[in-house]
């Protein structure tokens, strides 16, 4: 996938980022949510992300430290001028490079990347306070 802009925004529309994700092609959406599950499974349950725009040399860049339960994992954005995915199965490292072609796909995506990983946040929060209150006494 090279050369592809992620997503097609316009000033004027007004943006749901509930539903920001599914104006991704569906393999896009496959490689967000396969990312998603490799930072689950080096980070476990989220608890906080953190976000840092920086720049080295002319080149733009987003740092995403993701922190779970079992450690921290990091994404890099590189504003590249085309897109890739990084390739999940085969590396062992706690961080992951993602390129795209300008500053809008990065902003966005930086977006739909924090919803989807924060959304693990939302539901172990919620279980934990439906166990709280589900407790059987005697």
């Amino acid at each position: 996938m090279r050369r592809n802009t992620l997503f097609y925004i316009n000033p004027s529309q007004t943006i749901d980022l509930s539903t920001l994700k599914q104006r991704l092609s569906a393999d896009v959406q496959q490689q967000i949510d396969t990312l998603c599950e490799c930072v689950h499974s080096y980070a476990g349950n989220i608890a906080k992300v953190d976000v840092l725009p920086y720049r080295v040399t002319n080149m733009g860049y987003i740092k995403l430290t993701i922190l779970g339960d079992l450690g921290q994992f990091g994404l890099q954005i590189v504003v590249a001028g085309y897109t890739e995915f990084p390739n999940n199965h085969t590396d062992n490292s706690y961080r992951r490079y993602i390129s795209v072609v300008d500053s809008t796909d990065a902003y966005w995506l930086t977006e739909v990347l924090k919803r989807e990983l924060q959304a693990n946040i939302h539901l172990k929060a919620n279980t934990e306070h439906n166990d709280e209150h589900n407790e059987i006494t005697d």
